[in-house]
Protein backbone atom coordinates (compact mmCIF):
# COMPACT_ATOMS: atom_id res chain seq x y z
CA UNK A 1 0.00 0.00 0.00
CA UNK A 2 1.06 3.38 -0.75
CA UNK A 3 -0.33 6.75 1.49
CA UNK A 4 0.82 10.04 -0.29
CA UNK A 5 -0.80 12.11 2.41
CA UNK A 6 -0.02 15.51 -0.58
CA UNK A 7 -3.06 14.35 -2.53
CA UNK A 8 -5.20 12.56 0.47
CA UNK A 9 -4.83 9.40 -1.54
CA UNK A 10 -4.15 5.14 -0.39
CA UNK A 11 -3.79 3.44 -3.23
CA UNK A 12 -3.04 -0.18 -3.52
CA UNK A 13 0.64 -1.54 -5.05
CA UNK A 14 -0.22 -4.44 -6.94
CA UNK A 15 -3.86 -2.62 -8.00
CA UNK A 16 -3.67 0.82 -8.60
CA UNK A 17 -7.42 1.41 -9.23
CA UNK A 18 -7.88 0.19 -5.42
CA UNK A 19 -7.75 3.21 -4.08
CA UNK A 20 -9.57 5.64 -1.47
CA UNK A 21 -9.59 8.99 -0.91
CA UNK A 22 -8.81 10.65 3.01
CA UNK A 23 -10.54 13.65 4.54
CA UNK A 24 -7.98 15.93 4.95
CA UNK A 25 -8.68 15.44 8.59
CA UNK A 26 -7.67 11.30 8.62
CA UNK A 27 -4.94 12.12 6.45
CA UNK A 28 -3.34 13.91 9.50
CA UNK A 29 -4.47 11.23 11.71
CA UNK A 30 -2.73 8.70 9.87
CA UNK A 31 0.43 11.19 9.82
CA UNK A 32 0.70 11.44 13.02
CA UNK A 33 0.35 7.77 13.43
CA UNK A 34 3.12 7.17 11.46
CA UNK A 35 5.58 9.41 13.19
CA UNK A 36 4.72 8.28 16.39
CA UNK A 37 4.93 4.65 15.83
CA UNK A 38 4.82 3.41 19.87
CA UNK A 39 1.36 5.06 21.16
CA UNK A 40 -0.58 8.53 19.86
CA UNK A 41 -2.51 10.11 22.56
CA UNK A 42 -6.28 11.51 21.99
CA UNK A 43 -4.64 15.59 23.50
CA UNK A 44 -1.64 14.72 20.86
CA UNK A 45 -4.23 14.15 17.93
CA UNK A 46 -6.71 16.87 18.99
CA UNK A 47 -3.24 19.25 18.52
CA UNK A 48 -1.87 18.11 15.43
CA UNK A 49 -5.28 17.25 13.42
CA UNK A 50 -7.00 20.48 14.40
CA UNK A 51 -4.28 22.83 15.48
CA UNK A 52 -5.99 26.16 16.81
CA UNK A 53 -9.41 24.22 16.47
CA UNK A 54 -8.50 21.36 19.11
CA UNK A 55 -10.48 23.45 21.84
CA UNK A 56 -13.50 22.96 19.97
CA UNK A 57 -12.89 19.89 18.49
CA UNK A 58 -14.91 17.16 20.24
CA UNK A 59 -13.89 13.22 21.15
CA UNK A 60 -16.81 12.39 18.58
CA UNK A 61 -14.93 14.18 15.79
CA UNK A 62 -11.80 12.32 16.63
CA UNK A 63 -13.89 9.18 16.88
CA UNK A 64 -15.48 9.44 13.28
CA UNK A 65 -12.16 10.26 11.61
CA UNK A 66 -10.08 6.79 13.31
CA UNK A 67 -13.00 4.81 12.19
CA UNK A 68 -13.00 6.18 8.63
CA UNK A 69 -9.60 5.84 8.33
CA UNK A 70 -9.68 2.28 9.23
CA UNK A 71 -12.62 1.55 6.76
CA UNK A 72 -10.01 3.10 4.44
CA UNK A 73 -7.00 1.50 5.28
CA UNK A 74 -8.97 -2.10 5.24
CA UNK A 75 -10.71 -1.32 1.47
CA UNK A 76 -7.66 -1.03 0.23
CA UNK A 77 -5.51 -3.61 1.87
CA UNK A 78 -5.25 -7.17 0.79
CA UNK A 79 -5.14 -8.08 4.15
CA UNK A 80 -7.66 -8.20 7.00
CA UNK A 81 -5.78 -7.25 10.07
CA UNK A 82 -6.33 -4.14 11.96
CA UNK A 83 -4.09 -1.43 10.88
CA UNK A 84 -5.16 0.72 13.12
CA UNK A 85 -4.78 -0.40 17.33
CA UNK A 86 -7.04 1.29 19.73
CA UNK A 87 -4.66 1.62 23.48
CA UNK A 88 -8.17 1.99 25.76
CA UNK A 89 -8.37 4.68 27.53
CA UNK A 90 -4.63 6.37 26.13
CA UNK A 91 -4.93 6.58 22.73
CA UNK A 92 -3.93 4.92 19.14
CA UNK A 93 -1.18 3.19 17.42
CA UNK A 94 -0.26 1.49 14.25
CA UNK A 95 -0.13 -2.23 14.04
CA UNK A 96 4.19 -3.25 15.00
CA UNK A 97 3.69 -6.00 11.76
CA UNK A 98 3.29 -3.08 9.77
CA UNK A 99 6.17 -1.84 8.31
CA UNK A 100 6.79 1.99 7.29
CA UNK A 101 9.27 3.13 4.78
CA UNK A 102 9.34 6.22 2.69
CA UNK A 103 9.01 6.23 -1.05
CA UNK A 104 11.62 7.97 -3.34
CA UNK A 105 9.73 10.95 -5.01
CA UNK A 106 11.96 10.52 -7.97
CA UNK A 107 9.78 7.58 -9.23
CA UNK A 108 6.53 9.45 -8.44
CA UNK A 109 4.47 11.20 -10.07
CA UNK A 110 4.47 15.14 -10.38
CA UNK A 111 2.71 16.72 -7.41
CA UNK A 112 -0.68 18.21 -7.89
CA UNK A 113 -1.72 21.61 -6.51
CA UNK A 114 -3.40 19.88 -3.69
CA UNK A 115 0.05 17.96 -3.15
CA UNK A 116 1.86 21.14 -3.14
CA UNK A 117 -0.45 23.01 -0.82
CA UNK A 118 -0.36 19.77 1.64
CA UNK A 119 3.55 20.18 1.67
CA UNK A 120 3.48 21.72 5.21
CA UNK A 121 1.30 19.17 6.46
CA UNK A 122 3.86 16.89 6.00
CA UNK A 123 7.12 19.06 7.50
CA UNK A 124 4.59 19.30 10.51
CA UNK A 125 5.73 15.89 11.42
CA UNK A 126 9.21 16.34 10.42
CA UNK A 127 9.24 13.95 7.48
CA UNK A 128 11.52 14.70 4.25
CA UNK A 129 9.12 12.49 1.74
CA UNK A 130 5.33 13.29 1.11
CA UNK A 131 5.10 9.26 0.65
CA UNK A 132 5.02 6.18 2.44
CA UNK A 133 4.95 2.21 1.34
CA UNK A 134 2.86 0.19 3.93
CA UNK A 135 3.41 -3.16 4.59
CA UNK A 136 2.08 -5.59 6.76
CA UNK A 137 5.22 -8.51 7.50
CA UNK A 138 4.53 -12.09 8.31
CA UNK A 139 6.70 -12.84 11.17
CA UNK A 140 4.89 -15.62 12.50
CA UNK A 141 4.57 -19.06 11.04
CA UNK A 142 1.41 -19.60 9.54
CA UNK A 143 -0.24 -21.60 12.14
CA UNK A 144 0.79 -19.28 15.13
CA UNK A 145 -0.24 -16.33 12.78
CA UNK A 146 -3.66 -17.49 12.54
CA UNK A 147 -4.17 -18.44 16.25
CA UNK A 148 -2.98 -14.71 17.34
CA UNK A 149 -4.67 -12.80 14.55
CA UNK A 150 -7.98 -14.35 15.83
CA UNK A 151 -7.66 -13.75 19.43
CA UNK A 152 -6.48 -10.37 18.35
CA UNK A 153 -9.78 -9.98 16.04
CA UNK A 154 -12.10 -11.02 18.51
CA UNK A 155 -10.28 -9.17 21.10
CA UNK A 156 -10.52 -5.79 18.58
CA UNK A 157 -14.15 -6.41 18.13
CA UNK A 158 -14.80 -6.43 21.77
CA UNK A 159 -13.08 -3.53 22.30
CA UNK A 160 -14.63 -1.55 19.36
CA UNK A 161 -18.09 -2.18 20.15
CA UNK A 162 -18.24 -2.41 23.82
CA UNK A 163 -15.48 -0.49 25.68
CA UNK A 164 -14.51 2.42 23.25
CA UNK A 165 -17.42 5.13 23.01
CA UNK A 166 -16.74 5.88 19.22
CA UNK A 167 -15.96 2.60 17.56
CA UNK A 168 -19.57 2.21 16.34
CA UNK A 169 -19.55 5.38 14.11
CA UNK A 170 -23.62 4.91 13.39
CA UNK A 171 -24.42 4.45 17.09
CA UNK A 172 -23.67 7.51 17.45
CA UNK A 173 -26.72 9.64 15.49
CA UNK A 174 -30.04 9.69 15.22
CA UNK A 175 -32.12 10.17 12.07
CA UNK A 176 -33.58 13.55 12.38
CA UNK A 177 -35.48 14.39 9.24
CA UNK A 178 -35.27 13.90 5.55
CA UNK A 179 -34.41 17.65 3.15
CA UNK A 180 -33.51 18.52 -0.12
CA UNK A 181 -32.77 14.62 -0.96
CA UNK A 182 -30.90 14.93 1.99
CA UNK A 183 -31.15 12.29 5.10
CA UNK A 184 -29.59 13.95 7.95
CA UNK A 185 -28.77 12.47 11.24
CA UNK A 186 -27.58 13.97 14.46
CA UNK A 187 -25.55 12.57 17.31
CA UNK A 188 -28.29 11.22 19.72
CA UNK A 189 -27.01 12.93 22.78
CA UNK A 190 -28.30 16.59 21.11
CA UNK A 191 -30.54 18.39 23.46
CA UNK A 192 -31.79 20.68 20.82
CA UNK A 193 -31.55 20.02 16.41
CA UNK A 194 -32.04 24.02 15.54
CA UNK A 195 -28.12 24.14 15.80
CA UNK A 196 -27.91 21.02 13.48
CA UNK A 197 -30.38 22.75 11.16
CA UNK A 198 -28.48 25.98 10.69
CA UNK A 199 -25.22 23.94 10.01
CA UNK A 200 -26.92 21.92 7.37
CA UNK A 201 -28.51 24.92 5.71
CA UNK A 202 -24.42 26.72 5.86
CA UNK A 203 -22.78 24.20 4.49
CA UNK A 204 -24.51 23.42 1.42
CA UNK A 205 -23.81 19.82 0.71
CA UNK A 206 -24.42 18.18 -2.82
CA UNK A 207 -27.55 15.81 -1.80
CA UNK A 208 -27.73 14.43 -4.99
CA UNK A 209 -23.77 12.97 -4.96
CA UNK A 210 -23.96 12.49 -0.73
CA UNK A 211 -27.65 11.73 0.28
CA UNK A 212 -26.27 10.92 3.94
CA UNK A 213 -25.40 13.72 6.22
CA UNK A 214 -24.08 13.25 9.76
CA UNK A 215 -24.01 16.21 12.16
CA UNK A 216 -22.10 16.38 15.45
CA UNK A 217 -22.61 19.92 17.59
CA UNK A 218 -23.10 21.02 20.59
CA UNK A 219 -24.09 24.85 21.12
CA UNK A 220 -22.43 25.32 24.40
CA UNK A 221 -19.10 25.21 22.17
CA UNK A 222 -20.41 27.22 19.43
CA UNK A 223 -18.75 24.45 16.89
CA UNK A 224 -19.95 21.34 14.98
CA UNK A 225 -18.53 18.55 12.52
CA UNK A 226 -20.12 17.56 9.73
CA UNK A 227 -19.80 13.93 7.71
CA UNK A 228 -21.62 14.45 4.18
CA UNK A 229 -21.64 10.57 2.40
CA UNK A 230 -22.31 9.00 0.00
CA UNK A 231 -23.79 5.83 2.02
CA UNK A 232 -25.33 5.00 5.30
CA UNK A 233 -21.82 4.87 7.06
CA UNK A 234 -23.12 1.91 8.54
CA UNK A 235 -22.98 0.50 5.04
CA UNK A 236 -19.56 -1.52 3.27
CA UNK A 237 -17.01 1.17 2.49
CA UNK A 238 -18.74 4.71 2.08
CA UNK A 239 -17.14 7.79 0.75
CA UNK A 240 -17.83 10.73 3.06
CA UNK A 241 -16.33 14.31 3.15
CA UNK A 242 -15.64 16.36 6.86
CA UNK A 243 -16.19 19.68 7.95
CA UNK A 244 -15.30 21.11 11.30
CA UNK A 245 -18.05 24.55 10.99
CA UNK A 246 -16.80 27.33 13.79
CA UNK A 247 -19.49 29.78 15.21
CA UNK A 248 -22.97 28.54 15.30
CA UNK A 249 -25.63 28.90 17.86
CA UNK A 250 -29.04 27.45 18.05
CA UNK A 251 -30.45 31.09 18.00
Amino acid sequence: MEFHPGENLLTNRKSKQQRAVLSPTTTRCLLLLIKNRELVTQSELFEFVWEENAISATPNNLYQNISLLRRALKSVSDRSNSWVVTVPRRGFRLDRDLDIAPLDLTAAAEPTDIAQKMTATTKAVGEKSRYWKLKLENRRSLLLYSTLFIIFAITLFILDNTIFPGASLAQNFIFHQEQNGCRIYINKDAQESKTHMNVFAAIRTDCQHNPYTYITAYPILHSASVLSCTASISSKDPFCISHVIRGFKSS
